[in-house]
Formats: C-alpha cells, sequence, structure tokens
C-alpha cells in the first residue's frame, strides 16, 4: 500500500480545514463532543488520504459517531472495499474509527442520490465518495461542507459540466430537468407510467410537489455557484419554495408546481395560473428578489402540453416558456417553465 504524506507547511492549513467543518457538523448536531469530533474528523482525513490510491475511484459512504467502537475492525482500504458492497452500503465507524457495523441503503440496487445522501444523515454525520476525489458531508440532512479525499488544504474541483454562475439559474433548472427528471432518470416520481400517475409521496417526501423539489434543491445546491435554500420563511412569514443567493448579492427565488393526476390528487393548468399571482404578489412585497421563476412539471397528456404556446426563440423539447396563463401575466420579474414528463423511457422513444 502506497502512503502519500502531507508535507509539514500542509499540516496548519488541513487542520484550519477540519476544525472549519467540526464546527459547521456541530452547528447541526449540538449534542456530540466538539474536540472528539475535531480529532475524529482529521484523523480520518489522514487515513483516507493514505488510502487514496488502493481505493481508486470506488464510492463509498461513512457515517461517523461517538458510540463505543473498541470492539471493532479498524477502518482501513481492505475493510472499505470488502464491507461497501452492492448495492450500497453505509459503514458506521467510532471515536477511534473502528467499525461499529453497516448497512444497505433500504433495497437501492445504485448508488444512493444526495436526496437519499441528505435523509440517511437526518440524525447523524455522514461521509459520502463519489467517483471522484470529493468527499461531500452531510449533517442533520444539511450538506455542512466539502473537501479533497488527497488534499484536504486545496478545494474540490468544480464539475465542468454542470456548475453554474447563480444568474444561470434558469439553466441549472433545464439542466436538472434533461439529467434527473425527463424520463424519471433520477428523481422515480411515477407511481404508474402506462396510466400517467404521479406518486403522492417518496421517501421523506410527504407530497408529490416535494419529490421535484427535493431533487431541484439538491441539483441546484450542488451545481450553482450560489447559497440555495429549501422552504425558507422570509421577514412576512411567508414560505417560499427555493431561494437562490448569488455572491454578488442577488437573490432569486424559484416556486415548483405540478400539473396532471398522482395517487391522492390531481391539478389543471389553472394550478399554474394561480401560482402565478401568487409570485406576482410575492415579488411586490419584496422589491430585493431580482427574479422569479416558476416551474411547473407537467405530467398531463402530451396534447394538453403541446397546446401552449411557448414565448417566440424559447421553444424547445419538452418545455414551454410561458408570458401567460389562464389570463393571468407573467410577472415583470418573472418568468414561467412548464416542463414535459416523459412515461417512457429514453431507450423507448
Amino acid at each position: 500500500m502506497s502512503t502519500p504524506k502531507i508535507a509539514d507547511e500542509f499540516q496548519d492549513s488541513v487542520i484550519e480545514v477540519f476544525r472549519s467543518l467540526t464546527s459547521r457538523v456541530i452547528k447541526h448536531l449540538p449534542d456530540l463532543d466538539f474536540a472528539v469530533a475535531e480529532k475524529q474528523l482529521t484523523a480520518l482525513q489522514r487515513s483516507l488520504a493514505t488510502m487514496a490510491d488502493d481505493l481508486g475511484n470506488l464510492p463509498f459512504v461513512l457515517e461517523i459517531t461517538q458510540d463505543d467502537d473498541s470492539g471493532g475492525a479498524i477502518l482501513d482500504a481492505k475493510a472499505i472495499v470488502e464491507t461497501v458492497g452492492f448495492p450500497r452500503r453505509i459503514i458506521t465507524v467510532g471515536p477511534d474509527l473502528k467499525i461499529i457495523k453497516s448497512r444497505k441503503f433500504l433495497s437501492q440496487a445504485h448508488s444512493p442520490t444526495p436526496v437519499q445522501l441528505s435523509e440517511a444523515s437526518e440524525d447523524t454525520l455522514i461521509f459520502s465518495r463519489g467517483e471522484t476525489d470529493t468527499v461531500t458531508v452531510y449533517a442533520c440532512g444539511r450538506t455542512v461542507g466539502f473537501f479533497n479525499l488527497r488534499h484536504p488544504s486545496q478545494l474540490p474541483a468544480a464539475g465542468p459540466s454542470f456548475n453554474r454562475p447563480a444568474e444561470d439559474y434558469e439553466f441549472a433548472v433545464l439542466d436538472h430537468y434533461r439529467r434527473c427528471v425527463q424520463y424519471c432518470q433520477r428523481t422515480d416520481h411515477w407511481a404508474n407510467p402506462k396510466s400517467r400517475i404521479l406518486r403522492s409521496r417518496l421517501g421523506s417526501a410527504h407530497k408529490t410537489e416535494l419529490i421535484f423539489h427535493n431533487d431541484l434543491h439538491h441539483w441546484l445546491e450542488t451545481n450553482l455557484l450560489a447559497q440555495v435554500w429549501s422552504s425558507p420563511r422570509d421577514t412576512t412569514r411567508d414560505q417560499l419554495d427555493i431561494i437562490i443567493a448569488a455572491p454578488t448579492g442577488k437573490t432569486y427565488l424559484i416556486e415548483v408546481k405540478w400539473m396532471g393526476r398522482s395517487e391522492k390528487s390531481s391539478y389543471t393548468i389553472k394550478t399554474v395560473a394561480k401560482g402565478l399571482r401568487q409570485m406576482g404578489t410575492y415579488l411586490k412585497k419584496q422589491p430585493k428578489i431580482a427574479e422569479g421563476l416558476l416551474v411547473a412539471y407537467d405530467a398531463r397528456k402530451f396534447g394538453d402540453f403541446d397546446v401552449l404556446a411557448s414565448i417566440a426563440l424559447r421553444d424547445e423539447e419538452g418545455c414551454k416558456w410561458l408570458d401567460s396563463c389562464g389570463g393571468t401575466q407573467v410577472p415583470a420579474r418573472g418568468n414561467c417553465l412548464i416542463l414535459f414528463l416523459e412515461s417512457k423511457t429514453a431507450s423507448q422513444q
């Protein structure tokens, strides 16, 4: 096993990275002992860096606890390779980085999504390494940090394909639609695709709208160079869907709707008109919001979607940009995007 060493001049910066990370973790999991957590995270990083060559591009998920691990096996590359398995498993370690147990993600036969990882961290601390050297840290259902597996003093490399500035949030929404939603690639929103009936709930998403909302939020949080909040409340106590804050100071609002039938309810085009009126009212109340976007996922029949009139030059497959709906104009600082949900897979087209 090769053993890369962290040069002495980088020791202080490495320690600072993990002290900062520990602070963010403790903010969400205040019952953890700060000193123990900082020692754990720093030691774990050094251990993972030592294993990096032996692990190759293997994805893995670790749960870091402060439970007694005195009877466990030492966490090393061989143990990770043998324990991770397929479907993907979570390995739980304690203060001395010994393995306490492992468990699988329900019945999933593939790598967990960001939403599943967030749910798995609801009351604990999770490290997730994908097929790159970036490790994502989740605590109490939130993404709290990232670090480079081999070089923690360096920022993880930005993804070349989908990372976008906050101002390009509309393009990021379209990226998410093409990669995750259009053919049900990741959102798993169909209860009965043949009859075009959506699920009424999925995992922690206790209603249909949240299936789309949660996955979109995670995509934007991962791929936008911005702060992204899900379901915040403003000073007027209005609950919003998604707020994006750019480093420049500009703020953007996204409202999420759906149309069609689910296992428990149904919505027509009227829900879009109502959503536009709500968004218009909110933008008037909050002049500091730069723009608002209403996104509606359309599970109706294709003919109902196809008759919608899209703004010139913005018509593309599966997408309709509206300037009005049911007599309601899109607000001056707003946009309205309808996205058609295919009920056949990409290979069936």
